[in-house]
């Protein structure tokens, strides 16, 4: 399982961390296809 990180002092706001894990996690096959993510 893929654990992110939010840093609660960056300048990024959450949504976009977020955002740019996931979508770091799928490119590099941590999330292979028709993996579901975890809810919230």
């Amino acid at each position: 399982m893929v654990n992110f990180q939010i840093k609660a002092d960056s300048d990024i706001p959450a949504s976009n961390q977020l955002f740019n894990q996931i979508r770091f996690a799928i490119a590099s096959r941590q999330f292979p296809p028709g993996h579901r993510l975890p809810s919230t």
